[in-house]
């Protein structure tokens, strides 16, 4: 017959590390370390017996059914240290976040309840006779023990969680513009030849949009590039929201920018985008309760033929919104 298994976990290296740590520090430990999950099963420290937990077809031994009140105290109490006519147990709350063993008062704003808990049981009968006068201090250097390792594995996810941050950091300052949030111009020319080589292979065109502001700079002359800086943020929102979701924006200068819009053939559905996006940056801005208008100018380019290069189209995008603006600003004009 099969035995199913009910549960198995993968080790992580940080896990695995600390299970060969528990099992150096039980082999000269006159305790006896244990290591329980939040159900009370042992993973560390186990007989055979108490291992059956993994299978459905064998007698299940916990902890807490073996000593409850012990195993009550502990999950009302912080880390503490219980003593009982036979035994001292020595506790620690820990918590697994990805990969990594935090103590429990450390990951309380993460996680509601601990995962793990580290138990050392040292009889009593062992501390009184051999080392009765130091009692406290051989608990107090079990705790320190255990704190000192807890402290080693929390340090290593500080450190973790900071190299993380740091790594998104720096790709966030190379793949966006750090004040809208779009594309840099960088990535978007990469995006741009991939889309035209995709387009070739579907022998479906895509549209190249140069989206460039009219009247902008009196607004940073007269109210400061602080409040320029609130009209970018609020114009990259405003043309996103009339974009489609599988469309691509980049801001690529100072109020220049520019979108990419894949599989779209059909020239009245690109001018009613372009008249969308013409009367939502028309609507007045509110900065620093100060309002002001704008207009924007939009030259429109596509890929008509197999033979067409990010260059050739650049070209025809930047020909067009130089007619629009030269046709009066505040207005959108196809490449010929």
């Amino acid at each position: 017959d099969l035995i199913t298994a009910r549960a198995f976990s993968s080790i992580s290296y940080v896990q695995l590390r600390l299970l060969s740590q528990l099992d150096n520090i039980s082999k000269n430990s006159s305790g006896n370390i244990m290591l329980l999950n939040k159900d009370s099963y042992w993973l560390f420290g186990a007989t055979n017996k108490q291992w059956s937990f993994m299978f459905a077809n064998k007698p299940q031994h916990r902890f807490k059914d073996q000593q409850p009140h012990i195993w009550q105290s502990m999950q009302t109490q912080a880390n503490e240290i219980i003593e009982n006519e036979n035994n001292v147990y020595i506790y620690e709350h820990l918590t697994l976040l990805n990969d990594m063993l935090l103590p429990n008062n450390i990951a309380n704003s993460l996680i509601n309840r601990p995962e793990w808990t580290l138990i050392n049981k040292v009889p009593l009968a062992k501390i009184e006779s051999e080392f009765s006068s130091l009692k406290k201090l051989i608990i107090a250097l079990y705790l320190g023990i255990m704190t000192l390792m807890i402290f080693v594995i929390y340090t290593f996810a500080i450190n973790t969680i900071k190299r993380r941050k740091y790594q998104a950091k720096v790709e966030n300052y190379a793949y966006f513009d750090s004040l809208t949030g779009l594309y840099n111009r960088r990535i978007f020319l990469e995006q741009l030849d991939l889309e035209i080589i995709k387009a070739t292979q579907l022998s479906c065109p895509l549209v190249l949009m140069y989206l460039d502001l009219d009247y902008f700079k009196p607004i940073n002359d007269e109210l400061g590039h602080g409040a320029g800086d609130e009209v970018l943020k609020e114009v990259a929102i405003r043309i996103k929201s009339c974009l489609r979701q599988q469309d691509i924006i980049a801001r690529i200068g100072g109020d220049e920018f520019a979108a990419i819009l894949p599989q779209l053939n059909d020239k009245k559905a690109i001018a009613d985008i372009a008249e969308r996006i013409i009367t939502s940056i028309n609507t007045p801005f509110t900065i620093f309760d100060q309002q002001c208008s704008l207009g924007i100018s939009i030259g429109i380019a596509t890929s008509a033929s197999e033979t067409q290069t990010s260059i050739k189209l650049k070209t025809q995008a930047d020909q067009a919104l130089y007619e629009a603006k030269n046709s009066g600003r505040n207005c959108y004009r196809f490449s010929k």
